[in-house]
């Protein structure tokens, strides 16, 4: 489990940097378009980077409940394994 959690710990600080890229892409993109047409670079600079925040939340959130998932698995194989060790010594 070592080498996933090292590959999921290396995603989550990639998706933090594309979403601080996209986020200022999108102030300076929102900027630029303000000065060109005026309601367009208003709703880029406003929803821009609620809809970056919101997928990358999302994909945040889906990465822990996945990490979350992991444990309870393994509690649940430890759980299971130290069941059946106990019947086994009953049987013996």
């Amino acid at each position: 489990m070592g080498f996933y959690n090292q590959i999921t710990n290396y995603y989550i600080k990639i998706n933090k940097v594309i979403a601080v890229i996209l986020l200022i892409g999108c102030f300076v993109v929102g900027l630029v378009s303000l000065f060109v047409e005026f309601w367009v670079g208003l709703l880029i600079l406003i929803l821009g980077p609620l809809l970056v925040i919101l997928v990358f939340g999302f994909l945040a959130m889906v990465i822990e409940m996945h990490r979350n998932l992991e444990n309870i698995d393994k509690i649940l194989r430890n759980i299971d394994e130290k069941s059946d060790s106990k019947k086994e010594r009953k049987r013996q």
